[in-house]
């Protein structure tokens, strides 16, 4: 009995030594470029994930959030001669102007409470019409180019949750600020 006593006693006391030994490392600080992943449980969810992919410097949530069947389709006014533009099409878009844009880049759907002005919901098939904002600072001091108008944003419940098939670029919201077409058609 004894013995087994002064053989528990030792081990922990090797234990509480080898507790010293190792010691927890600080926590990480988020990084700028971090890039979360809401699951679209529910159609707005995907504005979210187009926001922080639009943000970050990977393009994932951006992707992810599109349907294989996106489809951009752009104000005549802006683009007469448009043809259509696929999701790789407005990836490699994404490419291009997060290569010219090193600043913060943000994209707000609908007003600036997130508000649209319609909305039509048909089971698995949702579109929001309203506002967006696309404001890019190019990184070097100069003043953000800011492009705005009114589109309708088509979106549909797949597999996996919600994803967007369409962006019908409609109008201007301001006659101070282009659309989204006329920044797409710069980086065609």
């Amino acid at each position: 009995m004894k013995t087994k006593t002064i053989f528990l006693m030792i081990v922990m006391a090797l234990a509480i030594n080898a507790g010293c030994l190792f010691s927890p490392r600080d926590a990480e600080e988020p990084g700028e470029d971090t890039d979360p992943w809401t699951v679209p449980l529910v159609p707005k969810d995907v504005f979210i994930n187009l926001s922080s992919g639009f943000r970050a410097s990977a393009n994932s949530n951006y992707e992810r959030s599109l349907g294989d069947e996106f489809e951009f389709i752009a104000r005549p006014v802006d683009w007469p001669d448009f043809v259509a533009w696929s999701k790789d099409d407005e990836i490699t878009f994404l490419d291009r102007l997060k290569g010219d844009y090193l600043g913060e880049r943000t994209i707000r759907f609908g007003d600036e409470f997130g508000i649209f002005t319609d909305k039509q919901d048909i089971g698995t098939d949702v579109w929001y019409e309203g506002e967006y904002l696309i404001t890019l600072d190019p990184g070097d001091g100069a003043d953000p180019d800011i492009f705005a108008g009114i589109a309708r944003f088509y979106l549909v419940k797949g597999s996996v949750g919600w994803v967007m098939i369409g962006w019908d670029d409609l109008d201007v919201s301001s006659d101070e600020y282009p659309t989204a077409t006329f920044l797409r058609k710069t980086f065609q």
